[in-house]
C-alpha cells in the first residue's frame, strides 16, 4: 500500500496540468470552503481525491486568492507585464550593446554627434588639403598649400 501511495505522488509530481484542470481544482477547493464554512483541510482533502499535489494545489488557489484581490500579492497579469517588460528590456540592453560595439569598430560611439567630434577633433600637424581657387588673371592659386606653387610665384600663395 505505501509503494502505490509514493508512486502516486511521484507521478503527481512529474505531471503537467491544464488551465482547465487548475481551475476546477481551485473552484472545488472554494465551495468546499464554503460548504464546511472553514478553510483548513481543504486543499488537501481535493488533492487527495483529484491525485493533485498538495502543495501545487495550495499554491494555485493562493494565486486564485491574488487575483480575486482577497490576499496581498503580485496578480497573474502583473506578473505577465513584468515578464515582458523585463524581457523587453534585456533586449534593448543586447541591442545597446551590439550598436556600441559597432560604434567602437566605426571609430566613433553610437552616442556621439558628428557635430562634436569635428569640434574636438585635434588639429593635424599640417595642412594635408589645397583649395584651388581661380583668379581670373592669374589662374589657380593654391591657399592652403604652405609651399609655393610653381605655376604661381611665392607672393601669390600668401595673399
Amino acid at each position: 500500500m505505501e509503494s502505490v501511495d509514493t508512486q502516486t505522488r511521484v507521478a503527481a509530481r512529474s505531471r503537467r496540468y491544464c488551465d482547465e484542470q487548475k481551475k476546477h481544482a481551485v473552484r472545488m477547493v472554494f465551495a468546499l470552503r464554503e460548504e464546511l464554512g472553514t478553510s483548513s483541510g481543504t486543499v488537501t482533502r481535493v488533492a487527495r481525491q483529484l491525485g493533485y499535489g498538495e502543495e501545487s494545489l495550495r499554491r494555485w488557489v493562493a494565486q486564485a486568492e491574488v487575483d480575486a484581490g482577497s490576499r496581498a500579492g503580485v496578480s497573474t497579469v502583473e506578473s505577465e507585464e513584468l515578464k515582458r517588460l523585463r524581457h523587453q528590456n534585456r533586449e534593448l540592453r543586447r541591442a545597446n550593446e551590439i550598436l556600441q560595439r559597432a560604434g567602437f569598430f566605426l571609430g566613433r560611439s553610437s552616442t556621439a554627434d558628428s557635430d562634436d567630434r569635428a569640434v574636438h577633433r585635434p588639429q593635424p600637424s599640417r595642412v594635408r588639403g589645397r583649395a584651388r581657387l581661380r583668379c581670373v588673371a592669374c589662374g589657380p592659386l593654391h591657399v592652403l598649400d604652405r609651399e609655393a606653387s610653381p605655376t604661381v610665384g611665392a607672393g601669390a600663395a600668401r595673399r
